[in-house]
């Protein structure tokens, strides 16, 4: 049985790494495994994150968005960068519309806004 049975929300890394949330236990963790199902590293996330997404950036790293407008990067080591909270209304909502442009800006889509966010958190 692999230690990762049961996680969603999957998003695979170019370094073959994992990663996948799931909720046990009253909390929501996060989880980055090997492809045998080997935990590498876990996470325990905010649990007002809902309907969460992951991406892998180009350079690795992780990012986890939260339909209440919030996101987490990681490294791929899984140290915390840092954490971005885009609105003070948390109906602002993030789609599926996401994309990185030159130099690592990470591009994305609210309910009615564009974003652009530096690889800093800036």
């Amino acid at each position: 049985v692999r230690r990762t049975e049961g996680m969603n929300k999957l998003e695979i890394g170019g370094n073959g790494v994992e990663y996948g949330v799931k909720d046990e236990d009253g909390k929501r963790n996060l989880y980055a495994s090997d492809l045998n199902g080997e935990i590498i590293w876990s996470k325990e996330l905010p649990q007002d994150y809902t309907s969460i997404n992951l991406k892998v950036a180009p350079d690795g790293n992780l990012y986890v968005l939260s339909g209440n407008s919030r996101i987490l990067c990681f490294a791929p080591d899984g140290e915390e960068i840092w954490r971005y909270n885009l609105t003070g209304d948390k109906n602002e909502g993030l789609t599926d519309n996401w994309a990185w442009g030159p130099g690592g800006t990470f591009y994305f889509c609210s309910n009615t806004r564009l974003f652009a966010i530096n690889p800093d958190g800036k």
